[in-house]
């Protein structure tokens, strides 16, 4: 047991596999719809072609649909990081502020009990950061119980990531 690794150690390398599982995973399938035909049955007739849709939708709530998507991701990535912290015996409670009154949404947001070296090795180890705003959060905020303070790091959609947290606390 000398050289037993820590609950952050494993932590740290199951939020890596996170993100790299996901790196790993293939680009989603686009579907492109045939060319039609040189001659086709309705030019012959002098029929006019109209838009035919599959989905259940009207084809105007695309944007809708994938935000729901979207939001449907990052509520999915919560919960899985709340289990790697659950099981490595972190008690911490990771939750996604959609809706927030103040500072940006969507937001990822960790509560419990944090030391800044835990924060740090989970944003650049675990690539939390970069992961975060793949799935649209503008933000990633760490809310320490304990005598630490909280910490918010605020993602922009362009540009690099933040090096460090909003109020200068804390730089990776």
């Amino acid at each position: 047991m000398k050289y037993a690794p820590s609950a952050a150690l494993i932590l740290v390398m199951l939020l890596a596999g996170c993100s790299a599982e996901q790196e790993r995973a293939g680009p989603e399938a686009t579907y492109v719809p045939a060319a039609p035909p040189e001659e086709s049955p309705m030019r012959q007739t002098g029929l006019s072609a109209q838009p035919v849709s599959t989905g259940s939708l009207p084809a105007g709530d695309a944007r809708l649909v994938m935000a729901r998507a979207l939001r449907n991701e990052r509520l999915i990535y919560a919960q899985g990081l709340g289990k790697i912290l659950m099981a490595n015996g972190v008690g911490a409670s990771v939750i996604v502020d959609e809706d927030g009154q103040g500072g940006p949404t969507p937001a990822l947001m960790f509560f419990g009990q944090f030391s800044r070296s835990f924060i740090q090795r989970a944003l650049t180890d675990g690539a939390v950061l970069e992961r975060a705003r793949a799935l649209g959060f503008r933000a990633v905020n760490f809310f320490d119980r304990g005598p630490e303070g909280n910490y918010v790091f605020e993602l922009g959609k362009a540009g690099p990531l933040p090096k460090c947290d909003a109020r200068y606390r804390m730089c990776l």
